[in-house]
């Protein structure tokens, strides 16, 4: 079975999101079989004499057809073939199975050199459509009329007088050719490379005429229900003949299913990437990855990506000797020697100590800028907090198990508690008054209070013993 493919990003500092999946079915209709013809994998085969000589020189080749594999155990040397040309020196263009799984298909230029795809992505006891397509720099490979996968290929289409054949592949130099143990239906040959979209509407067609797409070459739609000497062209170039083991399946019924379309949108950072289309993205556009769905179906993805911008680099101004301030951003993390603070989310970095400060903000798409280190020198005494109260209010005790008195006589102001490295811990509104305050859960240690007004702040120390 074809293996699902992922998205993925990878965002060393900024964030990736996706936005909007949209799915569109398409259902799937069911085709009849006129016939199709059955091979027994012990020499049964039919061939096209000089059929090469119809391609020769194209820009480019198409192989498709319809195919049903028995053969649950192909091996070296006796994998199974469908159908294509085979000289082994100047040039190939066949499929093989190889396993149960496995299919090939290959290449072979002018120049001897061998351009292989293998895909696993074969169904055994199924009908299945499969197509390969050269345009003289991709290969390409589709299944159910999805493209699978696709490598650089080049050279020229130089075959003359080859026969094509179907359910044998020749193997000149070893010592068995590769005979079918199965059924196909409805083989094409043409002078060049179809589409994606050209496949996606032909696949299912038997009814196709050579006026209307001159580029058809060869079609074996394989309803010789009782045909011994010859597999009627459809084209009117070259009636295939029999040999060997070859007999016809005079009905059936296939479901060809129409791939599942699926729209989505997704957006990452500038500096970001998305692994789409088979490898890491980071330029706008639409990207198309093949996949099977949930319900076995093949599925075409059309992915949207959209870039975002990085915000602009903040900056870090110190608002007075006790506190450091960022620029005004979404979400903030500061840094203390490039060493995370954990905790330190907001926008004022209160009581820190002597160090060099950086702050990482994010804007409201999660992409984040790092803002240049800051240098900060804590005033004596350490942080600058006497551990005298300031005549504006008095906390006390200032040593004992973290209940607290706190008398406050000032206008409206604002409440912080920090710890002593600046991680704020708790935020609150003050008025004047007298405020009981627990802080007896924090761990033991030292503390500090700030009450921030619009006229100045004020800091209190104190500490925590703990159990003792």
């Amino acid at each position: 079975m074809q293996s699902y493919k992922t998205w993925s990003f990878k965002h060393p500092v900024t964030a990736s999101i996706w936005l909007l999946f949209l799915l569109v079915a398409q259902f799937p209709s069911v085709h009849a079989q006129n016939g199709a013809a059955d091979f027994d994998g012990l020499g049964g085969y039919l061939e096209a004499p000089g059929a090469g000589d119809l391609v020769a020189g194209s820009s480019g080749l198409t192989l498709a057809g319809w195919v049903y594999p028995r053969n649950a155990f192909p091996s070296f040397p006796n994998f199974d073939g469908f159908f294509g040309f085979r000289n082994d020196f100047s040039f190939d263009f066949y499929v093989l199975q190889l396993s149960a799984t496995d299919v090939e298909l290959r290449y072979k230029n002018e120049f001897g050199i061998d351009q292989d795809i293998v895909s696993s992505t074969l169904q055994l006891n199924q009908w299945q459509h499969l197509a390969m397509t050269y345009d003289g720099t991709y290969l390409r490979y589709y299944h159910n009329a999805v493209v699978v996968d696709s490598i650089f290929a080049n050279g020229s289409i130089g075959s003359t007088g080859q026969a094509f054949r179907m359910g044998r592949i020749t193997w000149s130099g070893g010592p068995a050719n590769f005979d079918l143990d199965g059924q196909l239906d409805n083989v094409q040959v043409w002078s060049k490379a179809l589409s994606s979209s050209e496949i996606t509407e032909l696949h299912c067609m038997e009814e196709i005429d050579a006026v209307t797409y001159p580029n058809l070459v060869l079609q074996y739609r394989l309803n010789d229900a009782t045909g011994t000497t010859a597999a009627t062209d459809a084209v009117g170039n070259i009636d295939a003949n029999v040999n060997g083991g070859v007999g016809w399946v005079s009905s059936g019924v296939m479901v060809c299913e129409s791939a599942i379309l699926v729209s989505a949108m997704a957006s990452v950072c500038d500096g970001d990437s998305a692994f789409l289309a088979e490898s890491w993205q980071t330029s706008p556009g639409d990207y198309v990855d093949s996949l099977l769905a949930s319900d076995g179906r093949d599925s075409i993805v059309t992915t949207t990506l959209s870039i975002w911008p990085l915000p602009a680099a903040p900056s870090i101004t110190q608002l007075n000797d006790t506190t450091l301030a960022s620029s005004i951003a979404s979400g903030y993390q500061w840094y203390r020697n490039d060493t995370l603070l954990v905790g330190a989310t907001l926008q004022q970095l209160i009581n820190p100590l002597t160090g060099m400060y950086t702050v990482v903000i994010t804007d409201i798409n999660g992409c984040a800028s790092p803002s240049a280190a800051f240098g900060y020198t804590a005033p004596m005494p350490p942080n600058g907090l006497s551990g005298v109260a300031n005549t504006r209010f008095r906390l006390y005790p200032t040593l004992g198990d973290g209940m607290i008195i706190l008398d406050y006589a000032g206008p409206p102001a604002t409440l912080s508690i920090a710890n002593i490295e600046g991680r704020l811990l708790t935020q609150s509104g003050l008025q004047a008054g007298r405020r009981n305050m627990d802080y007896s859960g924090y761990a033991p240690g030292w503390y500090i209070a700030q009450i921030q007004t619009a006229s100045g702040n004020w800091q209190q120390r104190f500490y925590i013993i703990g159990d003792r």
